[in-house]
């Protein structure tokens, strides 16, 4: 479980993160929704480790994830951002065993079949020898993402995942997270999307400069139907 407490996070004079807690379980998909700005992807950079001034506890399965070395947080914690970082020049297995050799010092061999078996998971095994730029947008998150698992975290944190693709895209990337979170992976995302939020999501924090304002579990929301949440899902 990825939980914190009390983060407050303030850049150029301005305060990001005000106090916010929240607590993303295992075998659920948990979403982070608010307007542009609201506090969404540091909240995520934060959970990532790429960004550590922060005030406040930040904890995976009780480890303090400030204190894990980079290997260790790799290993605990897979992110995909939302332009991919996916390295152009390189194809789409490179991409993928080059995070292996690199954070586990994996041999090329070990590199390989490991990588094979990720990208064959979410589809992708047939494109292995293609290069990123003539993949599309769907594609490049599926990579993103095989990139991300093929170092077996505990949890998997995605900003904006399905921002560059189609509706049926958006359907399969639903659910490919559906069947990681029921592997028992934590799934943490930010999104604008409602349509994908609603196909999705288990729990939902609901950011408002800032801070998080109100938050519920899909159960909760049938019984909550004025809820603040409801109302950004349906706008």
């Amino acid at each position: 479980m990825i939980s914190g407490k009390n983060i407050n996070l303030v850049a150029r004079n301005k305060n990001i993160l005000k106090n916010i807690f929240f607590n993303c379980k295992p075998s659920e998909i948990t979403v982070f929704i608010g307007e542009s700005g609201a506090g969404k992807t540091s909240a995520l950079r934060c959970i990532a480790g790429l960004q550590k001034s922060y005030s406040g506890e930040l904890l995976c399965d009780d480890r303090d994830t400030r204190k894990l070395t980079p290997r260790i947080r790799a290993r605990t914690i897979g992110f995909a951002a939302q332009n991919y970082n996916l390295f152009p020049n390189l194809s789409v297995l490179e991409n993928c065993t080059l995070a292996l050799e690199a954070s586990l010092a994996l041999s090329k061999k070990e590199a390989l079949q490991q990588a094979r078996a990720m990208l064959a998971s979410v589809g992708m095994g047939n494109h292995e020898h293609s290069p990123i730029t003539v993949l599309s947008g769907g594609q490049k998150q599926r990579v993103a993402i095989a990139r991300a698992l093929c170092l077996k975290p505990q949890a998997l944190v995605l900003d904006e995942p399905s921002s560059a693709l189609d509706p049926h895209n958006v359907e399969s990337l639903g659910l490919l997270l559906k069947k990681l979170a029921s592997q028992n992976m934590t799934v943490v995302l930010s999104s604008q999307d409602m349509r994908f939020v609603s196909l999705v999501y288990d729990r939902i924090f609901l950011f408002r400069d800032g801070e998080i304002i109100e938050s519920v579990t899909r159960q909760e929301l049938q019984e909550r139907p004025s809820s603040q949440i409801a109302a950004f899902l349906n706008h």
